[in-house]
């Protein structure tokens, strides 16, 4: 993929990424759990002083009763990425315990959990659920050389195999992790991928231009689909197929007016991928396209994909730049939308233009025209800012907890009991309130584990303890967080 090479999300990046994990809308968090596993894919990842908090953002909405589906697999994905056991497993094996009907899931969970431990522990992990034995080789091919694991229910007999297995097989071809002849003793990977393309599962096919979208051995010679039949594809299938068309379009390229199709297409999720897909690439070509696509665009997401292209690609045209100044100008400072656009710009010559204007010093270079948009197109909620805190008051003091500071390691020690705790809180019988008030507290020290805040999860925890009997089961965590702390 055509991306510029960076090591380290800058901290605009990241702040956005977690506001939109934290929202409660499933299509954002999974769009956001999505770029953060690609960043990682490509060698990216999050500053150290940034990943802690991110990391709770994510194990928080694996408790979340509201996520559907592809946000538990897409969390677990994240949780494989960017998480150590001691935080994530708990989280992971929560999801992997309430969704056994769900194949994805339970493969997202297989491939996390050989990911975040030894391999002797994630065999031991996954010896009490009963999962195929071609479905968990494949899952932990995705984390785990190929060599170190027992391949023998492998090659797949397409043929035969179910829309699940395939859909895993692709994935993993499309991480590049797949050993020699996956699909077929016969014939490569890249003849399967493009064989597979006219399954009759839909999402099987929608997985085989996934996997040539992410592989960067695969390309358009690949593709299952003929392009003259891209109409005819259901929306889903389009949408992969013109952010392809997109990602591989050039000044020479010869599909441009299959591409112009897309920004017609009826389907939002169609158009969607078309603007993904124009995100890292520049063709002289579609400028005038993009222009008058965003103004008369109708749904929220599509814009906002299609001003994230406008923003990276501003250093190429005076008409992109003119048009993403005056829409900076026009949103309010420390708005989502102006974020949203700063994160785009970073390592691009127009975000020290939007720092100018932060500051309240207009751009002098910045160019005429009267550009006009609807503004509720970029207005993407409200945003619940991370971890609750607890409230001020006067803290207790808890023995040895004056204290001020943990060492690294015992930090570490003290997330993992954290993690286990609010697991336990959100598989107990407390009520609502009850849970509220624990995890508030579990939030505020994971964030911030200072010993006051340690001190007070194990005080409530105790209170749970004393005043009903589902209380009781968080003790021995109580009991272990205070032992890393000094109070027993």
């Amino acid at each position: 993929m055509r991306v510029p090479r960076k090591v380290i999300l800058e901290r605009v990046e990241s702040d956005y990424l977690r506001a939109q994990i934290d929202h409660h809308d499933n299509t954002r968090i999974k769009s956001a759990l999505q770029s953060l596993c690609k960043a990682y894919r490509r060698g990216v990842s999050i500053r150290p002083d940034q990943l802690i908090g991110v990391v709770n953002s994510v194990t928080g909405t694996a408790y979340r009763d509201t996520i559907d589906e592809k946000v538990r697999r897409w969390v677990l994905n994240t949780l494989a990425r960017i998480a150590k056991e001691p935080i994530a497993l708990p989280a992971v094996l929560y999801l992997l315990d309430r969704h056994p009907g769900e194949p994805q899931t339970v493969a997202s969970g297989i491939a996390a959990v050989y990911k975040l431990c030894r391999r002797d522990k994630a065999n031991d992990v996954l010896k009490r659920l009963n999962f195929d034995p071609q479905m968990r080789t494949l899952a932990a091919l995705q984390h785990v050389p190929a060599r170190d694991l027992d391949l023998g229910s492998l090659p797949i007999d397409v043929d035969g195999a179910t829309p699940d297995v395939l859909r895993l097989a692709l994935l993993v071809v499309g991480l590049g992790r797949s050993p020699e002849n996956l699909l077929n003793p016969r014939h490569s990977d890249g003849e399967m991928v493009r064989a597979l393309g006219r399954h009759e599962d839909p999402i099987v096919s929608q997985y085989t231009v996934w996997a040539i979208t992410e592989n960067d051995k695969l390309g358009l010679a690949h593709l299952g689909v003929p392009l003259q039949d891209i109409e005819g594809q259901p929306d889903n299938v389009r949408a992969w197929m013109f952010q392809l068309l997109a990602m591989e379009a050039t000044d020479h390229q010869p599909h441009w007016e299959i591409i112009r199709l897309g920004i017609d297409d009826p389907a939002a999720e169609a158009r969607k991928g078309l603007a993904q897909g124009l995100a890292h690439s520049f063709v002289d070509v579609f400028e005038p396209w993009v222009m008058e696509w965003i103004t008369t665009e109708t749904d929220p997401e599509v814009s906002q994909h299609l001003l994230g292209h406008i923003v990276r690609q501003a250093a190429h045209s005076p008409t992109y730049e003119a048009y993403a100044l005056e829409i900076y100008e026009a949103e309010a400072e420390g708005s989502m939308l102006r974020q949203s656009m700063q994160a785009n710009a970073i390592q691009t010559p127009i975000y020290t233009k939007f720092k100018r204007l932060d500051a309240g010093t207009p751009d002098l270079f910045s160019g005429g025209g009267n550009v006009t948009m609807v503004k509720n197109q970029f207005n993407i909620g409200s945003v619940q800012g991370g971890a609750v805190a607890v409230g001020d008051g006067a803290a207790t003091n808890y023995g040895t907890t004056n204290v001020q500071v943990l060492s690294p390691q015992k930090i570490e020690q003290v997330q993992g009991e954290l993690a286990r705790l609010e697991a336990a809180v959100h598989g107990s019988e407390l009520n609502a309130e009850q849970k509220s008030t624990a995890l508030e507290h579990v939030n505020a020290a994971k964030a911030d584990p200072t010993p006051v805040k340690i001190g007070k999860v194990i005080e409530y925890a105790g209170h749970l303890g004393t005043v009903v009997e589902a209380g009781k089961t968080l003790a021995p965590y109580a009991m272990a967080l205070g032992s890393l702390i000094g109070l027993s």
